[in-house]
C-alpha cells in the first residue's frame, strides 16, 4: 500500500504519524502490522510475531516513509521541508582537537564536543537527566579543580542541543575505538535514540586526533546510518556500564557485541580498572608501578610507556598525573616523586584553553618506586589493604577496605 502526502503536508503531522505507529505497536494493536510489514525485517512476519518484537521511533518513521512512496524518512522530511540541496549536519565529537580539525575541513555543518570523562568517576544508572549531570559535575569539579557551576552548565547545553537536533537533517556522531570514546559513544546513543532525523555514525580503530583535516571528508563520505542493531547495544551497554552491578557489563561482552565491533574489548579494559586479586591494583596502576620500576624517572617517558602497553591508549595526560599523585600521596606511598611541590598542585586542569602544559614546570619532576611499592607489584602486599579505596568506575562505588568486587587477570573474569 502506498499513500499520497496531502497537497501540503505538514513535518508535525508526519512525526505524530510515526509516534501513533508506535504506540500503537506497544499497546499491542494489530492494525498497525499491515504498515510496519513495509519494513524489511517484518515483511514475512505474522502479527504475533510483529507486535512482540523490539520496535524503534526510527523504524516506524521509515515505515512511515515508505508508505508514502520514500525510499527512507530523511527524504520525506527533505521532501516536505522544501530541502532539495544544501543538506544541514550536527556533528558530536569528544575531543576538541579532532572537532577543531574537522571544523578547518571541507565538511559542512555545526560541530560540538562532548566534553566527558566516563571511565572516571560515578555514572548513576536510572536516574533523572539533571541528578546525573549533579553528579558528574561535582566529580569533575573536584578532581580537576574546575568550576562546578560552568562544567554544570556546559552539561546542560549539550542535552539541549541533542534534544534540538531535529532541526539538522542529519547527526553525525564521530567516535574511535578506544575505550573513553566507546563509554561516551554508547551514552549519546542512547540519548539520540528518540530524534526523527537521520542518524549516522563514523568510528575508527584509530585516534581521531591523528586525522589531518585533508582526511575527513573521505571518512565524512564513509558514515553510515546507524542500524537498529547499534541502537539496542548501545542502549543495553550504557544501561549496564551505569549499573552498581559490574555484572551486568560482563553479560554484555559474553554476547554478541559484533554490532559495534570495539565495544567488547573497551569493557574488559573497562572491567580491568577494578582493582586485582593479585595485588589491589588497577591495570593502569600495575603498569605505572612497573614502568617506573624498569628504571622511567620523568613523567613524560612513563606517560608515553605507559601509552604504548595499551593496545587502543585512553589516558591523557591528566589523568596519568593525577594516577601518579594518588600512588605517590596515600597513605602508605607506592610511588615517591621529586619536584617543587606536590604534583596536583601544578596540573592545569585545562591545557587546552589556556594553551599550556597539562602540567607546569614537568621536566623538574622525577619519580621513583618506594619499598612498598616494589613489594605490592610482586603481590607480597595489597594495595586496599595498605591504603583502602574509594573510587567510582561507572555505576559500582568502591569505597571499603575489602571491596565486594576484584579483577582476576589470570582468568579474565571478576571475583566478589
Amino acid at each position: 500500500m502506498t499513500r499520497s502526502l496531502p497537497t501540503a503536508p505538514n513535518l508535525e503531522h508526519l512525526r505524530k504519524q510515526a509516534k501513533d505507529l508506535l504506540k500503537s505497536h506497544r499497546k499491542g494493536n494489530p492494525e498497525c502490522c499491515e504498515e510496519l510489514r513495509l519494513l524489511k525485517q517484518f515483511r514475512e512476519h505474522s502479527n504475533d510475531e510483529i507486535l512482540t518484537s523490539h520496535l524503534t521511533l526510527h523504524e516506524t518513521q521509515l515505515a512511515v516513509a515508505l508508505d508514502y512512496g520514500f525510499p527512507c524518512w530523511a527524504d520525506l522530511k527533505k521532501f516536505v521541508l522544501g530541502r532539495n540541496s544544501d543538506m544541514s549536519y550536527l556533528h558530536i565529537h569528544c575531543g576538541d582537537s579532532s572537532a577543531e580539525s574537522l571544523r578547518n575541513s571541507s565538511v559542512p555543518g555545526e560541530v560540538i564536543v562532548w566534553r566527558e570523562i566516563y571511565i572516571e568517576g560515578q555514572t548513576p544508572g536510572n536516574v533523572p537527566e539533571d541528578e546525573f549531570c549533579r553528579v558528574r559535575a561535582e566529580f569533575l569539579s573536584s578532581s580537576m579543580n574546575l568550576d562546578f557551576n560552568g562544567i554544570l552548565q556546559g552539561m546542560r547545553d549539550r542535552y539541549k542541543a541533542v534534544r534540538e537536533a531535529d532541526k539538522y537533517d542529519e547527526v553525525i556522531l564521530w567516535f574511535d575505538s578506544c575505550m573513553f570514546d566507546q563509554t561516551i559513544l554508547i551514552h549519546v546513543i542512547s540519548l539520540c535514540t528518540d530524534l526523527d532525523t537521520k542518524l549516522s555514525l563514523i568510528c575508527i580503530d584509530r585516534g581521531l586526533g591523528e586525522i589531518y583535516p585533508k582526511e575527513y571528508p573521505e571518512l565524512f563520505g564513509n558514515r553510515h546510518e546507524i542500524s537498529r542493531d547499534e541502537i539496542k547495544l548501545a542502549e543495553r551497554a550504557w544501561n549496564a556500564f551505569t549499573s552498581d552491578n559490574p555484572n551486568e557489563i560482563f553479560k554484555i561482552v559474553a554476547g554478541d557485541c559484533s554490532a559495534l565491533p570495539f565495544l567488547k574489548d573497551a569493557l574488559v579494559r573497562h572491567l580491568e580498572q577494578l582493582p586485582s586479586v593479585f595485588n589491589g591494583l588497577n591495570r593502569t596502576q600495575n603498569q605505572i608501578l612497573n614502568v617506573v620500576s624498569d628504571g622511567a624517572e620523568k613523567l613524560v617517558d612513563v606517560f608515553v610507556k605507559v601509552s604504548n602497553m595499551e593496545p587502543r591508549p585512553f589516558m591523557g595526560d591528566t589523568s596519568m598525573w593525577k594516577c601518579i599523585d594518588e600512588l605517590a600521596s596515600c597513605e602508605v606511598p607506592l610511588l615517591k616523586l621529586d619536584g617543587p611541590g606536590k604534583l596536583s598542585d601544578f596540573i592545569n586542569p585545562d591545557p587546552e584553553l589556556y594553551d599550556s602544559p597539562a602540567l607546569k614546570d614537568i621536566n623538574r619532576w622525577r619519580v621513583s618506586i618506594t619499598s612498598a611499592g616494589q613489594k605490592t607489584l610482586a603481590g607480597k602486599l595489597d594495595n586496599i589493604k595498605l591504603n583502602g579505596i574509594n573510587r567510582c568506575l561507572g555505576g559500582v562505588c568502591l569505597n571499603s577496605s575489602e571491596p565486594p568486587w576484584r579483577w582476576d587477570t589470570q582468568r579474565n573474569e571478576m571475583i566478589r
